[in-house]
């Protein structure tokens, strides 16, 4: 193993010595020569987790670099020796925007003092998502397809069928379902969105504050569609009204047995999904809602990929209510979308590209000639063969942004342009560190597997192809880089799945892609002992990602005392290290966790025993 920066990491921690002299620190820098009592695992790296958005203000000026510079110096003194480092690398692709234009006189001021406490920097980069910032049409996009179009005058659109006969509850529930008692929402008669007909039915969502316990802020509504065709857009429409509602409001559609969540945006405040302008352009922000608004129309795209139908939710998912409140849902309405968000890569083979034919599919439409594509409809030429009323079947591929996030929706990986911009990327990032180690990041890569151009047989075999590529396309720079990747995408404990969110076919085996040096960090939050087994088996060293924002440390204690169990039940060896793991940015808890490692789980963490003349 290469040396890293953490080598030169001078312990700060208590030291005893023995009676022959010798210093034994509790607090040992990552070396090949410490040792703990446990023969099989021993927290050699000790990192801690760290993302910024540095850049906007030189030095002080930048409050991710004063984070960071406390940061460095609060791990030094607590016996942490690295940190994990997700930042603005796109930043090093050109010229930085405003945001990160101080980006690299920041990051180099803080690298040198990292060295010299001997605390490494680790680059957390290679996300899935990063290619389609400068291609933006390689963002994974999903089938739509022959969906029926019918011509009116110029423009052709798709013929609209709507599946709901009952969104405005005029009838009463009908096919929708309560998943909760009636003190937690119902159907509500004197409250309904304005309508032609004057009805004032709706579903109400009830808030009662002081509520807390298993499950007791949950409210849901949903319904379950099937006979459906696989590979159909649709557009998802409700209104909303709130009266000092301020429990937090998700839609979520899952596949037809309520398993397999096919679309939810994890987006920061998106649990609403991601609505579309009149012009075919997404928003600019999600769907959210305040605590008191009257009536408001919110929409988000659907597929129903492999399916032939699925559930639809809506409503809180908690423990908890806030306030005494309500929230009214009416007139639901779910209903076929042509060409939304349309994806087009004319360079590969097979195309990702609109085709249009007769309603039979024997003609063959050609566009230039007989059509224009546009937002959401086809504008149809004069010159063309196709005529005012005809009937066609239009084929597409849909942006697969919002089905899990906004910003963090892949690229495809079926071109070399894929990797060719991951390639610049670490390239830069390479030079800035100069590390010995880089830690991918592929973490619930939710939408997947989807260009025709592929040849993969399952999404397995095609995260395995990509991540081994990428590996390869990290050596060509640094051949002797350390790679570091999460676990959940390889684990069959997780994420690994015959059916994972929108991903198109079962990710089994796709832990082959690693090469045999990975590190594997896991952040198993359950099955952990069977997800460190499944590594650990196949020989890939791994290292644990505990804390996660849980300040009680019953979390942290679980995990250890499940590590444990498995190097001493299971015959799991070869974790050699630990990750303090926060996505809120809260490091109060650095210290209590050594300190919860060094008193209750001694056996992990190394000493270094050098030689001191004794004292008469």
């Amino acid at each position: 193993m290469a040396l890293s920066l953490g080598l030169m990491f001078a312990c700060q921690g208590a030291q005893a010595t023995s009676p022959a002299g010798e210093v034994m620190s509790t607090a040992a820098p990552f070396e090949p020569e410490a040792s703990c009592v446990s023969t099989n695992t021993c927290f050699k790296k000790r990192w801690i987790y760290y993302s910024s958005n540095m850049g906007a203000g030189l030095y002080e000026q930048d409050p991710y670099y004063v984070t960071l510079n406390n940061l460095i110096t609060t791990a030094k003194d607590n016996g942490y020796n690295g940190i994990a480092l997700s930042s603005s690398y796109l930043t090093l692709l050109g010229t930085p925007d405003n945001a990160h234009r101080y980006f690299v006189d920041n990051f180099t001021a803080l690298a040198q003092k990292a060295r010299d406490l001997g605390i490494e920097l680790i680059p957390v980069s290679g996300n899935p998502e990063i290619p389609k910032y400068r291609h933006p049409e390689l963002v994974e996009a999903i089938p739509v397809d022959r969906m029926s179009f019918t011509v009116n005058g110029a423009v052709a659109q798709a013929d609209g069928t709507s599946l709901v006969k009952d969104g405005s509850f005029i009838n009463g529930l009908g096919a929708w379902q309560l998943a909760e008692p009636v003190t937690r929402m119902k159907l509500d008669t004197t409250v309904g969105h304005p309508s032609a007909s004057g009805e004032t039915n709706s579903v109400k969502f009830i808030s009662t504050a002081g509520v807390n316990g298993n499950n007791l802020g949950t409210a849901r509504l949903w319904r379950q569609f099937g006979n459906l065709k696989p590979h159909t857009s649709y557009r998802v429409s409700f209104w909303m009204k709130t009266q000092n509602y301020k429990n937090k409001f998700t839609v979520m559609v899952y596949d037809p047995s309520g398993v397999n969540a096919i679309y939810r945006n994890f987006s920061s405040n998106a649990g609403m999904g991601w609505g579309t302008q009149s012009n075919g352009n997404w928003n600019d922000n999600p769907n959210t809602f305040t605590a008191d608004q009257d009536w408001t129309r919110y929409d988000f795209d659907i597929n129903t990929l492999n399916y032939d139908g699925f559930r639809l939710y809506m409503g809180t998912w908690g423990n908890t209510m806030e306030t005494d409140g309500a929230a009214w849902i009416d007139d639901i309405d779910i209903r076929e979308v042509g060409l939304p968000h349309t994806v087009r890569r004319e360079q590969l083979s097979p195309k990702v590209t609109v085709t249009v034919t007769s309603d039979d599919g024997l003609i063959p439409y050609t566009e230039g000639r007989d059509y224009k594509v546009l937002p959401e409809k086809l504008s149809i030429l004069s010159t063309g063969r196709i005529h005012n009323g005809d009937k066609l079947l239009v084929s597409s591929y849909q942006s697969g942004d919002n089905f899990s996030a906004r910003y963090g929706t892949p690229a495809s990986s079926c071109s070399q342009t894929f990797f060719d911009d991951q390639k610049a990327v670490f390239d830069g990032i390479n030079n800035l560190f100069a590390s010995s180690s880089f830690f991918i990041y592929y973490d619930e890569w939710r939408v997947m597997n989807w260009d025709p151009s592929c040849t993969d047989a399952t999404a397995g075999a095609y995260l395995a192809r990509t991540t081994t590529k990428m590996q390869d396309t990290v050596l060509q720079t640094n051949p002797n880089v350390n790679m570091y990747i999460w676990n959940d995408m390889f684990d069959p404990n997780l994420n690994a799945l015959p059916k994972y969110f929108a991903v198109n076919g079962d990710l089994t085996d796709a832990w082959k892609g690693l090469k045999p040096n990975t590190t594997v960090m896991n952040w198993s939050t359950f099955s952990q002992r069977q997800s460190l087994k499944f590594f650990s088996d196949k020989d890939f060293r791994q290292m644990i990602a505990l804390y996660y924002d849980d300040s009680s440390l019953a979390s942290t204690r679980t995990w250890l005392t499940n590590l444990q169990t498995a190097e001493q039940a299971d015959g799991v060896k070869g974790v050699d290290g630990f990750m303090y793991t926060t996505w809120n940015g809260n490091n109060a808890d650095l210290k209590r966790v050594t300190d919860l490692i060094r008193t209750e789980f001694p056996r992990y963490w190394p000493t270094v025993t050098t030689t001191t003349p004794s004292t008469q």
